[in-house]
């Protein structure tokens, strides 16, 4: 005998996240809303019991696994990330980088395709440079440098400074590392069809991405990036709904009329 009042109240499967009013795509396994409590308690009495508490802190946190992994939705939840476009061509400006130089080993360079390949200088207060072909080779598809063994101009394993210009390619991405930061938030919401048509949406207000950003990739599996939220208290909504509202809509409300 069951005693379920209403199958509709049944939630099965997952939904669509939106972050900033634009899908993430396919989402896969969990999603994650979780609310943390912290509660103040008055023990009297031996033995003790408790015979006060009051909740002196809230917490929220949104946790889901990207399928479709989007380099523009990535960059949209970590604004510290730099923006980084790249046309077909040549680099604009000369390269310089400064790298060691063996006889028994090829050094790589940062980029591959050297289309210009201005000098390679020794490292000193009077640099010298180096002859191709007499102390080094240089192979410009895939930006190697190689020591000559029999050049006296330099020796393995001093430094030297390579000034080229490279070819570029079409693609955008993003740069890590050294941005400012920033205390950007956004609003996230997720939307879950149930079996009689009408959607559960959670709306959280203002949102942060906490702890570290991590890709992996697996042999012979699919990559999924995990992405963890912090869900900050916003103020200018009334008590009581300041993390997050969880609201049931008919499909009109939904995301484009609904799926």
């Amino acid at each position: 005998m069951t005693f379920v009042k209403n199958a509709d109240n049944i939630l099965i499967g997952t939904g669509r996240v939106f972050i900033d009013g634009s899908c993430v795509g396919q989402i896969s396994g969990q999603f994650r809303a979780k609310v943390g409590n912290t509660w103040y308690t008055v023990e009297a009495g031996f033995p003790s019991s408790k015979v006060k508490q009051a909740l002196t802190g809230e917490s929220g946190e949104v946790a889901f696994n990207l399928l479709e992994i989007d380099l523009d939705v990535i960059r949209s939840i970590m604004p510290q990330f730099a923006e980084y476009a790249e046309e077909a061509g040549e680099s604009a400006d000369f390269v310089s980088e400064v790298v060691p130089i063996y006889p028994s080993k090829h050094t790589k360079l940062g980029n591959s395709r050297i289309t210009t390949l201005d000098s390679v200088k020794t490292v000193a207060d009077t640099p010298a440079t180096l002859v191709e072909g007499a102390d080094y080779y240089f192979d410009r598809l895939n930006g190697t440098l190689y020591m000559i063994s029999t050049s006296v101009a330099v020796e393995s394993g001093d430094s030297v400074t390579v000034k080229y210009k490279h070819a570029t390619f079409t693609g955008a991405g993003f740069g890590v590392g050294g941005g400012t930061t920033t205390s950007d938030t956004f609003l996230v919401e997720f939307w879950h069809k149930k079996t009689n048509g009408k959607y559960l949406c959670k709306r959280f207000w203002k949102c942060q991405v906490a702890g570290d950003f991590e890709m992996l990739f697996e042999e012979a599996a699919h990559t999924t990036l995990p992405v963890l939220l912090t869900v900050l208290s916003d103020s200018t909504k009334p008590a009581g709904h300041q993390l997050y509202r969880t609201i049931e809509y008919d499909a009109s409300a939904a995301p484009e009329g609904g799926w």
